[in-house]
């Protein structure tokens, strides 16, 4: 969820700086500019919850279980949704 909201605060701040650009490209400038930092963020994210599904024991592994999938699965899908919702909503508010 943080990271959806500091893509689309970046979004915002290029809609002020990079004006004629097409909105597509702005989102996909955006995403890219926040990368790295989601890239850190969730690898540190990763590698410490693997190592309590790993070290943890028989009573944490099926909880660090769930968190590993979730985490690798949340990390795929912000960027799918946030991109395809801020494009969304950007054509319809073009149509009004």
């Amino acid at each position: 969820m943080n990271d959806t909201i500091v893509i689309f605060d970046r979004i915002r701040e290029n809609r002020r700086l990079l004006r004629k650009e097409d909105f597509a490209v702005l989102v996909n400038k955006s995403v890219n500019q926040t990368l790295s930092r989601t890239i850190l963020t969730s690898g540190l994210t990763f590698l410490t919850v693997l190592v309590l599904f790993l070290m943890g024991g028989q009573v944490l592994r099926a909880f660090s279980f769930a968190l590993v999938v979730g985490d690798c699965g949340r990390n795929v899908l912000q960027f799918w949704y946030c991109c395809a919702f801020g494009c969304l909503l950007a054509s319809f508010q073009r149509q009004d």
